[in-house]
């Protein structure tokens, strides 16, 4: 083998392992951001505006992809800037349901029932997931 097919094959071997070395890192930043979750963090972090409006309130507040009218609610009533409270009950099965809001309670006859975009909701304040735009009322109703 002459000086220069011997030089040919150090430089071959030496882009050879390059090329697996690259590899090899690259194969573990892909494992380490699958378990550290890094390469999801833009659909973690999703997120949607919606409004709430109880009387002549209305409140504008982003919450996660998949939050429900009660996280609206309770992210409310944790921020005391707001002035808004709330009392739920939790029926099982059915989910939760709301007694008061900013200290007005449903009474016998009239109850405390929400509207997302105009319709009326059929299902508990927790298990309604909000999108992104939706405008939830609140309004006390005769049944």
């Amino acid at each position: 083998m002459t000086k220069r097919q011997n030089n040919i094959l150090v430089v071959l071997f030496i882009l050879i392992s390059f090329l697996i070395g690259l590899s090899f890192c690259l194969n573990l930043l892909k494992i380490r951001n699958a378990v550290t979750g890094e390469n999801n963090k833009s659909e973690i972090n999703k997120e949607n505006t919606v409004t709430l409006t109880v009387f002549d309130k209305t409140y504008k507040i982003s919450i996660k992809e998949d939050g429900t009218v009660y996280d609206v609610m309770n992210i409310l009533q944790n921020d005391k800037e707001n002035n808004f409270s709330f009392v739920s009950k939790e029926y099982s099965g059915l989910g939760i349901f709301i007694d008061e809001i900013n200290g007005i309670k449903g009474v016998a006859g009239k109850y405390w029932v929400y509207s997302v975009n105009g319709e009326k909701a059929s299902i508990s304040v927790s298990k309604y997931i909000l999108k992104n735009g939706d405008n939830v009322l609140w309004e006390q109703k005769e049944f």
